[in-house]
């Protein structure tokens, strides 16, 4: 189905203009790797099946292709613009021209900094951080602590660090726990993470508990503490409920993961964007986030916090990944 949707998307993406389609939507995508696969997916098909027309881009990261991609969604014609930032502080012009082509902007899961963007849709990133520390606090009030955190590019990674270092700070103020180590990665990225990870383990010094704030920088940590003895019972945090860290949770080498809905936030979305081309009662506003040029109106849904002891009651029963691939059986 995945390949269907995606070879689908682009043949779309090679059809002449569709300016008169008054259902276009465009979706602008940063990556298209990991998880975003089920992003475009899950988007594509709410849309449609609301009756919609979608048009994908990806940039691979780079913020100057996805300034052009957007120009280009909006020459063929689309009435609101879904984005993904590759950088949180890149974009201010693309909005510009959107809003001067009367295109509406959602901002998806990743905030637009400092620009007039209509709409964010996202999960609340300070309460993930918050949900993170929690776990790990209550199975290890002391020791040493590493906080490997995502790029600053994502305004998302700075939320989570946020949400993290308030659980945090009670502790580190009584001196129950030390944060040996704290830094942002220049990406979201296992290799990059293992790097680092394995820079604190050449201290010599005892770790306790990494706060990954995502499953692909857990990835790295538990690579640099393979085959070592010494951090058996080091407990790891992660996001995004990845296969690998669903798998990592059941044989322990990752003590606990974020699981945030992506069915729901795509439906949500195609909600919001398909209101917008018609004119319909905008719902489920609950939240304003300021992104430095104005309280953009905002749906901030609940993440879910997921161990190894309700993964078929989390990722399982929404079909987010099936009971054979986790479990092999």
């Amino acid at each position: 189905m995945k390949k269907l949707i995606l070879i689908a998307l682009v043949i779309a993406n090679c059809l002449p203009s569709m300016a008169q389609d008054s259902t276009l939507i465009g979706l602008s995508l940063a990556y298209l790797r990991d998880r975003w696969y089920n992003d475009a997916e899950y988007l594509t098909k709410s849309v449609s099946d609301l009756g919609g027309k979608l048009l994908l881009e990806y940039a691979n990261g780079d913020a100057e292709t996805q300034i052009k991609q957007i120009e280009s969604l909006i020459d063929r014609g689309v009435k609101v613009l879904i984005i993904v930032a590759s950088d949180a502080e890149a974009l201010n012009n693309s909005v510009d021209i959107c809003k001067n082509a009367n295109i509406k902007v959602i901002a998806y899961d990743r905030l637009i900094k400092n620009c007039d963007i209509d709409y964010y849709v996202s999960f609340d990133a300070e309460k993930v951080g918050e949900l993170q520390a929690e776990y790990i606090t209550k199975l290890k009030p002391k020791g040493n602590y590493v906080l490997i955190a995502g790029p600053t590019k994502d305004n998302n990674a700075v939320n989570f660090l946020k949400g993290q270092k308030k659980v945090l700070k009670p502790f580190v103020n009584n001196n129950s726990i030390k944060i040996l180590y704290e830094n942002n990665m220049n990406e979201w990225d296992k290799m990059e993470s293992f790097v680092e990870t394995s820079s604190v383990i050449e201290t010599g010094e005892q770790i306790d508990a990494v706060i990954a704030s995502n499953d692909d920088l857990a990835a790295g940590a538990i690579m640099a503490f393979e085959g070592d003895d010494r951090f058996t019972e080091t407990l790891i945090t992660g996001q995004d409920a990845t296969l690998e860290a669903c798998q990592n949770l059941l044989s322990g080498k990752q003590t606990m993961t974020i699981y945030k809905s992506i069915k729901l936030l795509a439906k949500t979305t195609a909600k919001l964007a398909l209101s917008l081309t018609d004119g319909s009662k905008i719902e489920g506003i609950n939240s304003e986030i300021d992104n430095g040029a104005k309280k953009v109106p905002s749906i901030l849904l609940e993440p879910v916090v997921v161990d190894k002891t309700n993964l078929k009651e989390t990722v399982i029963k929404d079909g987010f990944h099936s009971n054979q691939d986790i479990y092999g059986e």
